[in-house]
């Protein structure tokens, strides 16, 4: 049986697309289950896997979070939060919980524990950049923390005020911030000044998904459409191409390893990738619009565990470096 190759679990096989093991979790073209972690009562609304962890935490709107022990699939325990959770990400050792009118903090190195208030409503989105915690809420309005090292907790650092409804996404790229939100636009936040600079209103529904992959903002809406950023020499982003789909499934944002590679990335179904490397391809000689950029195949990758059903065996010896080739040309940057 061919093996996956652990380096690239980790992000940083050298050996690319010569490796010899798998780089993928599917020898074949579809998904296959690998376990089922049964208990939550309601939806599940958010998971994640702290770095280093060998433990999985999944958020449900029955109000609680459980941790799963990687190695085995078996709850090891239940936590009541009192609040159902709108969403969860993790960063670093800290796993951060949105939950009505306030954001639950663990280190889970530490074991400590905080709660953060400020919120609104529900936390319906949350987003780590510039050393800053954002959270997007159910009024509309993004708070952000900043972590105090000589206190140990997380201090009010800004409230950005822009949408009109509930913001549902959040991302962070290129030095920006990028929300969409129930009132069907995309705003667009400095980190250096915490300002709006942009407002997207292309879309006529809730942004569900906004992604940054490469030198492109990625939507996804509910009004079916999918569509593609690109900044222009003004600095502006606009829409160059939308591409609608009757299936449409918005995804959360997942995080690649930050060391390997700074890109943001998600886990589209087959037919999405596919829709996105045939139609995400412009350049100067076939574009009047001047762009020239390719988008690489979807990087996704899975973290990395130490044992259990999600992982794989090491490879036997570190990959050489292989050459590299000619780069491609980087186009319009995003801002």
């Amino acid at each position: 049986m061919e093996r996956v190759c652990n380096f690239w679990v980790q992000g940083n096989c050298s050996y690319g697309d010569k490796c010899k093991f798998l780089h993928s979790w599917s020898m074949g073209d579809s998904f296959s289950l690998l376990t089922q972690l049964e208990g939550h009562q309601k939806v599940v609304s958010g998971i994640a896997l702290p770095s280093g962890s060998d433990k999985l935490y999944t958020g449900s709107k029955d109000q609680t979070v459980r941790v799963w022990d990687c190695a085995s699939g078996q709850c090891m325990g239940v936590i009541n939060l009192g609040g159902e959770v709108g969403c969860m990400i993790s960063e670093g050792p800290w796993i951060f919980v949105g939950i009505p009118e306030a954001v639950k903090a663990w280190n889970t190195q530490t074991n400590s524990e905080l709660s953060l208030s400020g919120p609104v409503g529900q936390v319906y989105a949350m987003v780590v950049g510039n050393d800053l915690l954002f959270a997007g809420t159910q009024d509309g309005s993004i708070l952000a923390w900043k972590f105090n090292a000589v206190t140990n907790c997380f201090e009010p650092a800004a409230s950005l005020i822009g949408h009109t409804l509930a913001v549902v996404s959040l991302v962070v790229g290129a030095n920006r911030l990028y929300s969409g939100s129930m009132d069907n636009s995309i705003r667009v936040w400095s980190l250096e000044t915490l300002q709006c600079i942009q407002t997207l209103t292309e879309h006529t529904a809730v942004v569900m998904s906004v992604l940054c992959w490469d030198q492109f903002l990625l939507s996804c809406s509910l009004d079916r459409q999918l569509k593609v950023w690109v900044a222009t020499q003004s600095g502006n982003l606009e829409a160059t191409y939308t591409h609608t789909e009757e299936n449409l499934i918005p995804v959360p944002a997942l995080t690649k390893n930050k060391k390997a590679d700074k890109r943001k990335s998600f886990e589209p179904t087959r037919t999405n990738t596919q829709h996105l490397q045939t139609l995400i391809l412009f350049s100067r000689s076939s574009s009047s619009s001047g762009y020239s950029a390719v988008l690489p195949p979807c990087p996704c990758t899975p973290a990395t565990l130490s044992s259990g059903p999600f992982l794989t065996p090491p490879c036997p010896e570190p990959a050489p470096e292989p050459l590299l080739p000619e780069p491609l040309s980087p186009g319009f940057l995003l801002p």
